[in-house]
C-alpha cells in the first residue's frame, strides 16, 4: 500500500483533474476541426502525464515495507 502524506492536496488535485476532464470533454464534443481537437488532446495528455510523473516520483521516494 502506498502512503501519501498530503492526502488533502491529492484529493484537491483529483477534483481539479476531474473538472478539467469534464470541461475538455465538452470542448471536444463541440469541435469540428482536427487542429483544435489536437490542441485539446495535448492539454489532456500533458495534465495526465504530470500526474503520472508525480505518482512515479512518490513511489520511487517512499520506502515501502518489505514483505
Amino acid at each position: 500500500m502506498l502512503i501519501v502524506k498530503d492526502c488533502k492536496r491529492r484529493q484537491q488535485r483529483y477534483w481539479e483533474l476531474h473538472n478539467w476532464l469534464k470541461e475538455w470533454d465538452t470542448e471536444l464534443a463541440a469541435l469540428r476541426t482536427w487542429p483544435t481537437v489536437l490542441k485539446v488532446v495535448c492539454r489532456i495528455e500533458r495534465a495526465l502525464l504530470v500526474e503520472l510523473l508525480e505518482w512515479k516520483s512518490l513511489v520511487q521516494n517512499v520506502k515501502l515495507p518489505r514483505k
